[in-house]
């Protein structure tokens, strides 16, 4: 039954793989089949990375590497690498994990050394999109499955994992970690200002040059907003939304509108952020948590630099989710990770 999760994932139908993965999952574990068991959970692990949430899939290669025999060691670090695990969390001891490490650290050696590895055709593409971003820049889609690798060095930089070049020589989509003069913007900025600067220089690298058409006005309002765009009702919130990018731009890029279209034009060399290739939100909460239990959402607020409510938001969804929980200390209310989630990967070890 893993085979058909896996079939579902690659279909890109998420819902699917992941009770497919589960029903696989119980049934081996209720049948001592410890193998189809492995299998799924790693199925498993891979949905939760590619619906975004790569706590939740470091979490679970984390306790299949701890359960499995050394044979399995490769896949699961494999996983952990790419879900963006904290390298002091493990020892990468086989050369794929070991060498994809190194190459996210700059190593044009462990970059030549990957890039020549015998992989399966799954793991290959993830590889090939990875360097692509090191090198000669890698499409957004790619970027979003692998996204989660580079997490940990964004946030120690401040930035989104996968960051816009414009207005040079190069425009496209690279890693943060990749070496640039071009001037960073926007990093600081709300999600929404972040999230139109991305759609717009996705535009404006699929149609290069100061006339470009640009995006359309609705079909840009609901990439940004998610619902349609009804002029009358959304016209106003849609021209603050562009006063603040342009002031965010602060010269460096200009935002031209007409009555149609919208167009982010470069002055000058330029890096925006990807927006898309972040973490949600409630997975860098449900990360804090899983590293300091019993924190108010204060406190990860301040952790977070983002407003409380902000916070709170995120809190509720994995509340609702089953991933964490809140208890009353004093006259505060902190929250703990729970383990519901990987409820089955956890067992590992235990008497049967």
């Amino acid at each position: 039954m893993w085979t058909t999760a896996l079939g579902h994932l690659h279909a890109s139908e998420l819902e699917d793989a992941t009770r497919a993965a589960r029903r696989a999952a119980r049934a081996a574990y209720a049948e001592s089949l410890p193998v189809q068991e492995y299998l799924a959970y790693w199925v498993l692990g891979r949905v939760r990375r590619a619906r975004g949430n790569a706590c939740a899939a470091t979490r679970i290669a984390s306790s299949l590497l701890r359960a499995a025999p050394p044979a399995w060691a490769a896949l699961f670090e494999w996983e952990l690498s790419l879900a963006g695990a904290d390298p002091e969390s493990f020892e990468a001891t086989t050369p794929a994990a070991g060498q994809l490490r190194l190459a996210l650290e700059g190593s044009q050696s462990a970059q030549a050394e990957l890039r020549a590895l015998p992989l399966p055709r799954a793991f290959a593409a993830e590889r090939d999109a990875l360097l692509a971003g090191l090198d000669r820049g890698v499409a957004l889609d790619a970027a979003r499955r692998v996204a989660a690798a580079l997490q940990p060095a964004a946030e120690a930089m401040e930035r989104t994992p996968a960051v816009w070049h414009l207005g040079g020589e190069r425009p496209g989509l690279r890693w943060c970690v990749v070496p640039t003069d071009h001037r960073p913007l926007l990093f600081d900025q709300g999600e929404r200002v972040m999230r139109a600067a991305g759609v717009l220089a996705e535009a404006s690298v699929a149609t290069p040059g100061a006339k470009a058409e640009g995006m359309a006005v609705p079909q840009l309002f609901e990439r940004i907003y998610g619902f349609a765009y009804e002029p009358d009702l959304h016209d106003g919130v849609f021209r603050v939304l562009l006063h603040r990018l342009r002031d965010a731009l602060a010269g460096a890029a200009d935002i031209e509108r007409d009555e149609r279209h919208v167009r982010l034009v470069p002055r000058q060399p330029i890096a925006l952020p990807e927006e898309r290739t972040s973490a949600p939100f409630a997975d860098r909460v449900l990360r804090l948590l899983a590293s300091a239990e019993g924190t108010s959402s204060k406190e990860l607020a301040a952790r977070c630099g983002v407003q409380v409510r902000s916070v709170q938001r995120a809190l509720r969804e994995l509340v609702e989710a089953g991933v964490c929980a809140s208890a009353r200390r004093g006259r505060q209310i902190v929250y703990v990770a729970v383990d519901t989630t990987f409820r089955e990967p956890t067992h590992f070890g235990a008497e049967r």
